[in-house]
């Protein structure tokens, strides 16, 4: 059916499905039903509202009935708010969002605040962002497409996600992030298959994640698999500067490498770091290990590092085991040693500060003796 005013839901109504309908020009929804809704093929087409046009309340009634919202295959354009939102602390099973196209609000395309089945959704020429991730952990999304969109692409808000193909790659290019943390949050997300907008013309941001020097919180990060397709395109981007395998060649026989970029914000007590390896390590043994390293050019400060503190005789708390510093310009090898004196599984770290226009690159092949 057709509606050019809002459909009248009673707010404790059961059972409610809409399908194939057509939305214009005013609000969705008389009320946003705090039992399950369904809705399906429809579009929602310049409509006004509160907050999103599909507002899904937050209630323990999910729970009890077993049954959330889903909202499937639904174009939400135009909106004179934001598209769809998924509350906070929704109990019970999860809503579904899935096919869905929120593009053109003056809000947010999508808000996701809760756990929820979030797969095959498009966000384009949104106001206040595309997609945004908020106060969730762990939660894993499927083919995204966040485009075209004002403040940034995808939003992590103290959020902590897994993205299974990404696609940012606004046609004629934006220099907005596609990826952010905003001011005053945290956030981390995984993505793998990520097709970006690598373009200069507007210069690429691939993401905004914070300053801890000006303020913003520390530890946000996104490492990204598989870059536009290519199984060896790795990279990890975080507010200390970026770590790549992309592009990247090792010593001979090594087969994978490390690149290190840090940015003004990695300091000697908060370098850029990557976790190079594990290693099994007996009781009472010296465990020597070796890498290849090299640094572009003089300036960074860089080492091998094994923290101190978390293995029975390796170290302490805040005095680390770290190797000779690192400074050649061409591959040399590098070894760091330790014995701790219980079994333990020991990881290794490469770190590197002190310069924002240089480089460090480790490699294999590690040489291990015990």
């Amino acid at each position: 059916g057709h509606a050019a005013f809002p459909l009248g839901l009673v707010a404790t109504g059961f059972g409610y499905t809409v399908n194939n309908s057509g939305f214009a020009g005013t609000g969705s929804f008389s009320n946003m039903p705090t039992r399950a809704v369904t809705v399906a093929g429809s579009n929602f087409i310049n409509c006004t509202g509160t907050t999103a046009i599909l507002n899904i309340p937050a209630t323990g009634n999910y729970a009890t009935d077993n049954k959330n919202w889903s909202i499937t295959n639904t174009k939400v354009w135009g909106a004179a708010v934001g598209g769809i939102k998924v509350p906070p602390f929704v109990a019970g099973a999860p809503a579904t969002v899935t096919g869905c196209d929120c593009s053109g609000s003056t809000g947010l395309g999508f808000d996701i605040q809760s756990p929820c089945n979030f797969r095959s959704n498009t966000a384009e020429g949104n106001s206040l962002g595309g997609i945004n991730f908020q106060s969730i952990q762990g939660m894993a999304s499927y083919t995204l497409t966040a485009r075209g969109n004002t403040v940034g692409e995808i939003l992590l808000n103290n959020a902590d996600v897994e993205i299974y193909g990404l696609d940012t790659n606004t046609v004629g290019g934006s220099a907005v992030p596609q990826i952010m943390v905003p001011g005053s949050a945290a956030g981390r997300a995984v993505v793998y298959n990520w097709t970006q907008y690598t373009g200069g013309a507007p210069a690429k941001v691939l993401t905004s994640l914070g300053s801890p020097g000006s303020g913003r919180t520390a530890g946000n990060s996104v490492s990204s698999q598989k870059e536009g397709g290519v199984a060896g395109n790795n990279t990890t981007y975080s507010d200390f500067g970026t770590v790549t395998t992309t592009g990247v060649v090792g010593q001979p026989g090594s087969g994978i490498a490390w690149k290190l970029s840090p940015d003004a914000d990695a300091l000697s007590g908060s370098p850029l770091s990557i976790n190079v390896g594990k290693i099994a390590c007996p009781a009472n043994v010296p465990t020597t290990v070796k890498y290849w390293a090299k640094l572009s050019a003089a300036g960074p400060t860089a080492r091998l590092r094994v923290p101190g503190g978390r293995y029975a005789g390796v170290g302490s708390p805040g005095t680390d085991v770290v190797s000779a510093a690192i400074t050649g310009t061409t591959f040399a090898q590098v070894s760091v040693t330790f014995t701790p004196t219980e079994y333990a599984v020991v990881d290794i770290f490469a770190d590197v500060w002190g310069s924002s226009t240089q480089n460090l690159v480790v490699s294999g092949p590690v040489v291990l003796s015990q």
